[in-house]
Parts: C-alpha cells; structure tokens; sequence
C-alpha cells in the first residue's frame, strides 16, 4: 500500500506501563508498516532516545488542565453512583478507607471535606436509580469542557483517522480525547489491566470500540459500562508480556545473579512491593516477614530480592531492609526517584531486569498484585499476602477481603493459583512448601493464566495492532 494510502493513527500513552507497550512488543513493527503512526508520549521527549526507532512520528504530549472543582465533584459522585448501583465492592471498600483516612486526619483544610460531599450527592443518585441519566448529564458537560487548547489545536492540524488512548480512565489522556470528541475523531480505548473496569473512575467520554485482557474482562466492561455493548470490544491479551518470549530479554544468569549480589546455589524468594501510596503496610509487612525468615534462620538457606514498584521506588526505609542480612537484596526498577511519575519510562535494559527477575525467581510474592500473573505467566509459585501484622493492623480486614469480593481479584483466587497466606508463619510455612513442591499448582496457574491472559504467545501486540486496523479500516 503507497504511504498515501495508509491510515493515520494517532496513539496517546501517559505511563510506563503502556510505554513498554509501544516500545518493545510486537506491536510497534506490525502497525507501523501498515499505518501512518504518530504518538504523544508523556515521556518524550525527556526519554527520547528509547522511542526513536519504533517508527512512530513522535510528540510530547500536550499540556492538560485540572478539572473544575464543580465538574470533579459531580465526576467523583457519578463514580459514587455508580458504585452504588452496581454493588462494586471494589469501589466501595476503595472510597470507605480513603474516606477514613481522611477523618482520622487532624486540622483539614476546606477540599478535604469535599470527598464527602460527592459520596453523599453519589448516593442520593444512586437511592433514586437515577445512575444512567445523571451519568449521561456528566459526559455531555465533559464533552464540551476545555482542558486541552494544545491538543484541540494539534489535532486540527493533523487530524487522525483514529485516537487510540492506552490510559483511558486517566484524566490527562480523556481530556485529548474529549477534545477528538469535538472533532469527531473516533477513539479506540485499550484498557491496560486486568483490574482497571472494577476499580478505576469511570470513562469521561464515549469510545467507538475498546480492547481488554481476556473475555472475562468483556463480561465485566458490559456489564459496568451498559453502553458498551453495542461496540465492538476486542480481548487481544497483555502486549507488555510479549517480551517474556522473546530470548533477547533474559539476561544470562552470570549477569543477572552477579548483578544483583545473588548467590546461583540458594533459591531467590521474589519479594514484589507495590504502591506505598495506596496499603501503607505493604512494606512494614514486608520487613516484618523479613524479620522473622532472620530469626527462624531462614535467611541462611533463602536470599530475598525485594522489587520495589517500578513508579514508587523511593520509599525511604529501603535501606533499612538492605541492613538486615547479606541475603536481602533490593532491585533497581526505574528512573531516580525524584522523576515526575508521567515522565518516566523503562529502557530495554529494565524491561530485561523484569522479564529476567521473574525467569530465576523461585517464587513470587505480593499483596494482590498484577506480577502475580507475571510469575504465572513463567509457571512461578505464587503466595498473595493478604494480612496486615503492622502496629493497629490497620489493613488486615480490608486486605482479607479484597481477594474475595473484587473481581479481577475472585478471577484469580477462583482458579486456586496462589498460596494464600493470612499471618508470617502461613507465609514462611507457603514459602518452604513452595520451595519443596513447585509443580504442585503447576496446572492452577496455567488455568490462571488461561483465564486471565489471551494470546500467551508473544504475539498480544499483533493482535492489537489488528483490532485498531479493524477499525480504522486498514490492512491487517
């Protein structure tokens, strides 16, 4: 097809959990060679060395304002709403605890109180079954809202045939897309993880066909999002697990172990932190099971390598893990800390260390996170934490619940893939029988993985490049 010929497409990735995407699947080579591409990447141009040679015509993404604090309130009581109608307790349980943390806070200032504000008017909403109408009132306001002068410019100027927004419950990338909206640019939402319909605000705008993980994630986008089912919804996997078979991202094992100051003769327990902003005890649980594999002298037979998350890894008590033993190692996992979160990205050499961390890894530990699927992914032992043993324990309830009442976490438990550990002794006690008997639910995580992940094969990128060509009418 002449370069002429070939439609435009214009991609919008604000995280580097969607960079990985664009810059090192499958994704990149297929839909460059049958489509003009262009991309606004947050991260560029402060990372403009890894994006230029996938092909993409390349821009900054462009600057976007807050919303107003009226049009934030009625967002966040349309989410309230909506929560309340569908019974998501995912939502739910989210609001209640920052609602507590925000009352358990001494000399608020006046927009603290505003969280109450939207979850009261939410369920008012919500009693008088007034979700749908109220919600249609919301995306009419946002669609003629102002947050983007540049990008409705931009746009102008070099009109796309499709938007494709990699973030489309972030508020920056829904702005541009509001902005398509004026345009009539059709928008093509990917919804980038397993749990972002059940636990993430709600679209500020209305998209001409979406794509998810899997065909359970297309039950739950319906069933959320009603108006979606008369759009074409695509299940074309994770293109970000595309790099797990490809040979090229396993670093040699001489390289890795010396890298990290592992020992080749004793196991490696994968020990995955998450957000420090959201469970607060995620890492004092962490140096409390720590402490106690230190004094039940397993230390001595296990080394521990604790991977920080790759946007959160400047939590300032790392250090004191590090001191604890010789066989307690900490990963590097990004950028310095200090990097605003929408400027980061991974170079290929961090997407190796992951890819790399999980293939001789042992075992893989995480409170309800999304790298146990990582380690299923690669057939991993896997032990979910699902207690809080911090001083006020103040997670624990909220911790055993969420595995059995959030969605895409009921997904996994229900396919018994992980050892699920309520206390440190379950979890040293999980860790030896992991260590003892690895194969032992070899055939849940499969299932898991089935489930959770379509096209396991290295090849989830080509086929979301074909979905967006599917819509935008071009050669797949």
């Amino acid at each position: 097809m002449a370069e002429s010929n070939k439609p435009t497409i214009l991609i919008c990735s604000t995280s580097l959990f969607t960079d990985r995407i664009l810059l090192y699947s499958s994704f990149a080579e297929y839909i460059t060679s049958r489509a003009r591409v262009s991309v606004w990447a947050s991260s560029y141009p402060t990372n403009k060395e890894y994006w230029e040679q996938q092909g993409f015509t390349l821009e900054p993404f462009p600057a976007v304002s807050n919303f107003s604090e009226m049009l934030n309130v009625l967002r966040e009581a349309n989410n309230t709403a909506w929560a309340k109608a569908l019974h998501a307790k995912s939502l739910l349980q989210t609001q209640a605890l920052f609602r507590k943390s925000m009352l358990s806070k001494k000399n608020k200032v006046w927009w603290e109180w505003l969280p109450f504000l939207w979850y009261w008017l939410g369920s008012l909403v919500a009693f008088f079954r007034l979700h749908k109408p109220f919600e249609k009132f919301i995306l009419k306001k946002l669609a003629v809202s102002n947050r983007s002068a540049e990008a409705l410019t931009r746009l102008k100027n070099n009109k796309p045939d499709l938007l494709v927004s990699t973030n489309p419950m972030w508020s920056w990338e829904s702005a541009v897309c509001v902005e398509a909206g004026k345009l009539n640019i059709p928008v093509f939402s990917f919804i980038p993880s397993w749990d972002n319909i059940t636990t993430k605000s709600r679209f500020n705008y209305y998209s001409k066909a979406y794509a998810v993980w899997s065909d359970v994630r297309i039950k739950e986008l319906h069933a959320y999002y009603h108006y979606t089912q008369n759009a074409p919804v695509y299940a074309v996997g994770a293109p970000q697990y595309d790099v797990f078979f490809d040979k090229q991202y396993i670093i040699p094992a001489d390289e890795f172990f010396n890298k990290y100051g592992l020992r080749k003769d004793l196991p490696v327990v994968l020990y995955a932190l998450g957000s420090p902003l959201f469970i607060k005890s995620e890492f004092g649980t962490c140096f409390m099971v720590l402490e106690a594999m230190k004094e039940k002298g397993m230390l001595e037979q296990v080394q521990v390598l604790v991977r920080p998350h790759p946007n959160k890894d400047n939590w300032d008590e790392f250090e004191k893990m590090l001191h604890l033993h010789p066989n307690v190692k900490l990963q590097d996992t990004g950028m310095p800390g200090g990097t605003p979160t929408v400027k980061r990205t991974q170079t290929q050499q961090l997407i190796a260390d992951w890819v790399s961390t999980i293939y001789y890894a042992n075992m893989v530990i995480a409170v309800s996170s999304t790298i146990l699927l990582d380690g299923a992914l690669l057939d991993k032992p896997l032990i979910n934490v699902e207690f809080d043993p911090t001083p006020g324990h103040k997670f624990d309830e909220f911790l055993r619940n969420i595995n059995r009442s959030w969605p895409h976490l009921v997904t996994l438990l229900n396919t018994n893939a992980c050892h699920m550990v309520q206390s440190i002794d379950t979890t040293i006690d999980a860790m030896k029988a992991a260590l003892n008997r690895p194969f032992e639910l070899a055939a849940q995580r499969k299932e898991a993985v089935k489930v959770l992940l379509a096209n396991t094969n290295g090849s989830a990128g080509v086929t979301f490049a074909r979905a967006i060509l599917n819509e935008v009418g071009g050669p797949k």
